[in-house]
């Protein structure tokens, strides 16, 4: 009978520490460079531009920060984007379908540096994808600086509630400098996909 314990005791010790050490192993791997450095390529692939992440901040299991993004013109001529973070907010149960919250930005067209195929090259980085086909249900813009004004941060009765599912966040857009006070506009932030978020 003693031995039997000293087995079942062997086998618990090794099922919990393998759980744990697997747990902990892939928490450094998240927290790692190499992590940082792979989704740092995935972006700029995707927007066939060059692109920089300066840290990945896993904040729980369906929650991840990137913290410093930076896009290039090609050549790394001048920047078009810059934040200070982007959430990724996987939602459970959705088939790996995610929102994503962008804070703290800006968007930078400077001519003196822009070529003639960087405007088509940079809207087509940005708006020619299959949003559906990539599972990106929202986006929602705070404090990003646009040419031309900036998308600030709602009030609490702009903001919809987390569940809400059939009305898009939108946020006023200031009239540039000089420009008449009806000039603002309203900005609806939700991508344009074929399912209802």
């Amino acid at each position: 009978m003693l031995l039997h314990r000293k087995v079942l005791l062997a086998v618990t010790v090794v099922v919990a520490g393998g759980s744990f050490y697997a747990t902990l192993g892939y928490g450094v791997y998240l927290h790692s460079d190499y992590y940082r450095t792979m989704k740092e390529r995935d972006l700029a692939r995707f927007l066939e531009l060059p692109a920089s992440i300066g840290e990945v901040k896993p904040q729980n299991y369906y929650q991840a920060d990137f913290l410093d993004i930076c896009v290039w013109l090609p050549g790394r001529r001048g920047e078009v984007f810059h934040c200070n973070r982007a959430e990724v907010h996987e939602l459970p149960g959705q088939g790996g379908a995610f929102n994503l919250t962008i804070r703290d930005g800006r968007v930078t067209v400077d001519a003196s540096q822009w070529h003639e195929s960087d405007y088509r090259q940079v809207l087509r980085s940005g708006l020619g994808h299959d949003f559906a086909a990539l599972k990106l249900r929202r986006v929602d813009l705070f404090d990003v600086d646009w040419p031309g004004g900036t998308v600030r941060s709602p009030s609490p009765s702009e903001t919809p509630p987390a569940s809400s599912s059939s009305t898009a966040p939108t946020r006023t857009v200031p009239p540039a400098k000089g420009a008449s006070p009806s000039s603002a506009r309203r900005l609806t932030t939700r991508t344009p996909t074929s399912t209802s978020m």
